[in-house]
């Protein structure tokens, strides 16, 4: 898990703008901020999607499902998908199933009732996504869950991603930072602010839906010269 204030810190470190155990100054945390939200938006419309996942915990009320987003039953940025799920009751932890939403409608009695849900399933829509569970109960439902990471509200915003997104956007903010500092950028760190980006454009960009369009009548062989 890191922190913006740790990701700016490391971002400036690298182009020795501050010390090793240094606290950074407001002013460049500011700057920092403000940079590391640049940069990822600046990704975003690039199409490479960052992802990082977030622990939240919401009540649960009996209720066979559960709207997720802002404005939602349970009011938080909805989810690209949810990776683990766990029910407190007590504080005792009991594990939920992750199943499809077509496991969920297979299941015939929806509205029995149990101590804690032995599944849920989850389906992504905007802007509200909806969280089932099976069977209906009360108790605490704590999620993981994976989130499109656009930017950082404060300094102190936490995430935890893999640790390849991390080294990518430590680096590439360091190039991005350089120049207001009048830092030159050493090769070695632009040959790895490239590096690590090419990794998650390869992991994590968004690939265009191919068309095709066919002319002239009778059967087209798209694996014909």
């Amino acid at each position: 898990m890191a922190t913006a204030s740790t990701i700016v810190t490391a971002a400036l470190r690298k182009i020795g703008v501050a010390d090793p155990g240094e606290t950074l100054s407001a002013s460049k945390m500011s700057g920092g901020l403000e940079g590391l939200n640049d940069l990822m938006a600046q990704w975003t419309s690039e199409g490479i999607l960052v992802y990082a996942l977030t622990q939240e915990n919401f009540p649960l009320t009996s209720a066979q499902s559960y709207t997720i987003g802002t404005g939602g039953t349970f009011n938080t940025t909805v989810p690209v998908d949810i990776v683990s799920a766990f029910t407190r009751v007590s504080n005792i932890d009991y594990p939920c199933e992750i199943i499809t939403v077509e496991e969920y409608n297979e299941i015939s009695q929806k509205s029995a009732t149990g101590s804690w849900p032995d599944y849920i399933a989850y389906r992504n829509s905007k802007p509200l996504g909806r969280i089932y569970v099976s069977p209906v109960s009360t108790g605490t439902l704590y999620i993981e869950s994976k989130k499109l990471l656009q930017n950082f509200a404060t300094s102190s915003t936490t995430c935890t991603m893999p640790e390849e997104a991390m080294l990518a956007i430590k680096t590439n903010l360091s190039v991005l930072l350089a120049p207001e500092y009048g830092k030159s950028i050493d090769q070695n760190l632009m040959e790895q602010a490239n590096r690590t980006k090419n990794v998650l454009k390869s992991l994590y960009a968004t690939v265009p839906k191919a068309t095709f369009d066919f002319h002239g009548s009778g059967p087209s062989n798209i694996l014909a010269g």
